[in-house]
């Protein structure tokens, strides 16, 4: 139904001699591989509105605050899949996440304390600690999912590493996607050179306060959104996610070089964090 849908889409666009757009998901690693297979096999995108795509190619990265990153994290790795899933507490997911978790071994943390247990292990080198980098791999990367490393390397790039896309990567704060996300799409359409579309009246609200798109124009009641658990607290022991003190500071610290690159590379400073008790503030 889908395929059939987008062909439509595609020949009305056409019909009116529109210029049409293609959008996905995933890691700069998977755009590479797909330019990668694309080079090498030519032929498939010999059709005039998909050729030279790699000229017209825009990377967009969606950043968030790493520390309510981390937390979002920790909360989706701990919940309770016996409640969230049809099959029950039997389901293959709750060997990976969950109270049973193999992967995330949370059952008996709060966050406070994963942070106090695992943060050490983070910091240290492979060499120091390769056991446990070894067996807690997935835990170590949750915690660097924040550092947002790669958009330095692949946007701004260096003397042994180029930048990779012949237009500049955006970066955008997700957190204004929560509160705002009319502005994002309206300074997306300025960037990328689309013609205006998007205003506050192509957004609505559900019932708990989350932004969602109206797929069938701003009069419409209807709206598109995600899945109801994105955005939404529906974790019974909120004292299990709360962040002390300390453990702010900690983690600060810990992300403290990427959160200056993202000031200084690309303007993002989240509002949650109070870089002014922390960093060096540079004029």
């Amino acid at each position: 139904m889908a395929t059939v849908e987008n062909r439509q889409k595609l020949k009305k666009i056409r019909d009116a001699q529109m210029k049409p757009f293609f959008m996905t998901k995933t890691a700069n690693k998977g755009i590479l591989k797909i330019k990668e297979y694309l080079d090498q096999n030519s032929e498939m995108i010999t059709l005039p509105y998909i050729d030279h795509w790699w000229g017209r190619f825009w990377s967009i990265a969606v950043v968030c605050d790493p520390i309510q990153r981390l937390l979002s994290d920790f909360k989706h790795v701990t919940r309770d899949w016996s409640g969230a899933t049809r099959h029950g507490y039997n389901a293959v997911n709750s060997k990976f996440l969950g109270p049973e978790s193999v992967l995330y071994p949370f059952k008996n943390h709060s966050f406070d304390s994963m942070v106090e247990n695992f943060l050490p292990l983070v910091e240290m080198t492979v060499k120091q600690r390769p056991d446990e980098f070894k067996n807690f791999k997935n835990v170590m990367e949750m915690f660097r999912s924040g550092k947002y490393s790669v958009l330095e390397r692949d946007y701004i790039g260096s003397i042994d590493h180029p930048v990779i896309f012949k237009n500049p990567g955006i970066v955008i704060d997700g957190g204004r996607m929560k509160t705002q996300p009319w502005t994002v799409f309206q300074e997306l359409e300025k960037k990328i050179g689309l013609k205006p579309y998007f205003t506050k009246k192509h957004f609505g609200k559900r019932d708990d306060g989350f932004w969602c798109v109206k797929p069938n124009g701003t009069e419409s009641n209807e709206l598109e959104c995600m899945p109801s658990n994105k955005g939404g607290k529906r974790f019974d022991d909120e004292n299990r996610y709360t962040i002390s003190v300390d453990t702010r500071k900690r983690l600060l610290k810990f992300y403290q070089s990427s959160l200056n690159d993202l000031a200084e590379n690309f303007g993002i400073i989240f509002d949650t964090i109070p870089l002014d008790e922390f960093f060096q503030k540079k004029n």
